[in-house]
């Protein structure tokens, strides 16, 4: 009796595991790398899918386990595709989401079996809906289309205007500047005063060394009227400081290196344009670096330079998100003596009327103001529980 209900108890088993194998789509084994799957798509006259995801993306889960399960999805991808998942954390997956421009999660991108690029999608949705996006991106006049009459060198404007559009949509944001780039020659000169490329430049060219972002720095005199000086001084920072975080590398045994060359050359730009401010985005550059590492003994000896550069000023929110990574990610006591002492002045000047707190416009208020957190963070440097 005992052996007949083991029998049944592995039928039922084995029965499960053919049943789930032949359903929902049959993703490589965990750990293929993305070659893999071009070398099996060849040999098998198949497409590629990649899944790139995270471990903390919601969307991701849920296509993970409601979607690509499912019997129908199953059906439609196994027969045209070999599909991969690459978590873009792991492995080989940070290289790999940079030289692929993956900006948003969960983002699907479909390859020919000669490795290149047929299209890509961005975002959770329904089985319908998942199946119909496949479609359409496979489609004659999809996106493989106009990547193809973009290197072949069209260069019609609304040609251009609405690949720009389909790369926002996926967020392909370095190849949203190069097209930027091509819509903006030849129009440097009167660009900012075309209602459509102003708005192609401070939307989408996010490269310091595009033609365009340059032309804007050396010509400020006449460009910032036109684009106001508030909208041409926030664009210039947040160019500045964005391409900044390009200049750290990460290897896929989570290893940090500085991109020396990079960051010269970044830094060469910078004073070529003669930007404002040049040692905030040296040391601010330094100091992500050194976060990155979890050098915190040289990440405090940054902050306090730019805190005692007379030029400089470290608004409050910037100064809490710099204590707050001393307080939760470091250690070393000295370290983190030296943080509170930081924040419990910037705290007393601020109280004591030396110093303007920092103000929000209405619509973006904070959870809680600045001074609430640095008293919190001047706590909890001081080994008292945490309460942020």
């Amino acid at each position: 009796m005992k052996l007949n209900r083991l029998f049944t108890a592995l039928f039922a088993a084995v029965a499960c595991t053919l049943s789930a194998g032949a359903q929902g789509i049959e993703f490589m084994p965990e750990g293929s790398l993305l070659k893999d799957a071009v070398a099996k798509a060849k040999e098998e006259g198949k497409m590629v899918f990649l899944d790139c995801y995270t471990s903390w993306c919601g969307p991701c889960r849920m296509m993970a386990t409601k979607i690509f399960p499912t019997q129908e999805v199953g059906d439609f991808m196994n027969p045209k595709f070999v599909s991969i998942k690459i978590d873009m954390e792991k492995g080989e997956g940070p290289e790999l989401g940079k030289n692929l421009q993956i900006n948003a999660y969960p983002t699907f991108v479909i390859f020919n079996n000669d490795g290149s690029e047929a299209a890509r999608f961005v975002g959770g949705g329904d089985v319908q809906g998942f199946i119909k996006r496949v479609n359409e991106n496979l489609a004659d006049d999809g996106p493989a289309a106009l990547e193809a009459r973009f290197k072949s060198g069209d260069r019609d404007r609304q040609f251009l205007l609405d690949y720009l559009a389909y790369l926002g949509k996926v967020y392909r944001r370095q190849q949203c500047d190069v097209v930027a780039g091509a819509l903006l020659e030849g129009n440097l000169e009167t660009f900012a005063a075309d209602t459509t490329l102003r708005k192609v430049f401070l939307n989408n060219v996010i490269d310091p060394f595009n033609p365009a972002f340059v032309y804007v720095v050396k010509n400020r005199a006449a460009v910032e009227p036109v684009l106001g000086e508030d909208v041409y001084a926030n664009k210039i920072k947040n160019v500045l400081d964005r391409s900044a975080r390009s200049l750290i590398d990460t290897d896929a045994n989570g290893g940090v290196t500085l991109n020396q060359k990079k960051f010269d050359d970044y830094m060469a730009l910078i004073k070529d344009c003669n930007i404002d401010k040049a040692e905030h985005y040296r040391l601010s550059t330094l100091m992500t670096y050194a976060e990155r590492k979890q050098d915190w003994g040289t990440y405090m000896d940054l902050m306090e330079s730019y805190l005692a550069d007379k030029d400089l000023d470290m608004v409050d929110m910037s100064l809490c998100s710099n204590a707050t990574n001393i307080a939760y990610k470091c250690e070393d006591a000295q370290v983190r003596e030296r943080m509170k002492k930081v924040a419990a002045t910037r705290l007393d000047d601020i109280k004591s009327g030396h110093r303007a707190a920092q103000t929000f416009p209405e619509n973006r208020q904070p959870r809680k103001m600045p001074v609430d957190i640095l008293e919190e963070l001047v706590k909890t440097l001081d080994g008292e529980k945490p309460n942020l």
